[in-house]
């Protein structure tokens, strides 16, 4: 008797812990699913009126997703163009949070293998066909393979600052261009945003850099690269005149 009641509270027990396993489980998913941020949002097409910081359900992620509390957003053309009907047209009104670049640090890793806590800079994701969850916002939810450590000794705003300028140097130069070393390549508004990273990854990659700035970008390339910069630069833009 006593060793079948035992057996029988055990079971029971056992079937009590998974039944409050399962209640908690169910209490953090509706916390997440009603937790609330801050974003900049729109909810029509126009020009930079349209935006407002407004509150707006915190993103919940995928297992194949992770987590980001934003530190830094970059700004890109993309985001204007997105913003005024040029790139996409959907049926009005809605709730858009603009943004592609970004940088922070992990808040959930799903299954990315990234610590919690650990500093990341990448791009969110772009959904042209529906409301778009971007970087203007507290946190945003990244698949995986867009996201990537950063190094210690860069800052949360230079970091939001590459990845959109990068992939499009590397498509410029690898994908389209085909650049192999020894090549040479001329890089115009060499001073720029995508400019001065395409002369870097040029150069890294073996090839003959060339480049037009206008003269007062010269002092940026000289700390930069030296003298010989310079005075290519300089060449270019005495030949040029006012045609550049």
């Amino acid at each position: 008797m006593s060793g079948r009641g035992a057996v029988a509270g055990e079971s029971g027990s056992l079937a009590l812990h998974s039944s409050l396993a399962g209640e908690i489980d169910h209490i953090e998913n509706v916390k997440r699913v009603v937790a609330r941020m801050k974003a900049i949002v729109y909810r029509r097409y126009g020009g930079p009126e349209v935006l407002g910081l407004d509150e707006v359900p915190k993103p919940v992620s995928s297992p194949s997703e992770v987590l980001v509390r934003v530190k830094a957003a970059g700004v890109n053309p993309a985001d204007w163009q997105i913003r005024s009907g040029k790139r996409t047209s959907l049926p009005e009104p809605f709730t858009m949070i603009p943004g592609l670049d970004l940088s922070g640090v992990v808040e959930e890793p799903g299954q990315s293998g990234l610590e919690p806590g650990i500093r990341v800079f990448g791009m969110a994701p772009l959904r042209l066909e529906s409301a778009n969850a971007g970087s203007y916002a507290e946190f945003v939810s990244v698949p995986a393979e867009q996201i990537v450590p950063m190094s210690e000794t860069m800052s949360f705003e230079d970091a939001a600052a590459l990845p959109v300028a990068v992939l499009t140097v590397w498509n410029s130069l690898f994908e389209q261009a085909e650049l192999s070393p020894g090549q040479s390549v001329l890089v115009h508004a060499a001073a720029g945003g995508v400019g001065h990273i395409a002369v870097q990854i040029a150069k890294s990659a073996g090839a003959y850099v060339y480049g037009t700035a206008s003269s007062k970008n010269l002092s940026f390339f000289t700390g930069h690269w030296g003298r010989q910069t310079h005075r290519l630069l300089h060449g270019a833009i005495r030949r040029c005149g006012q045609r550049c």
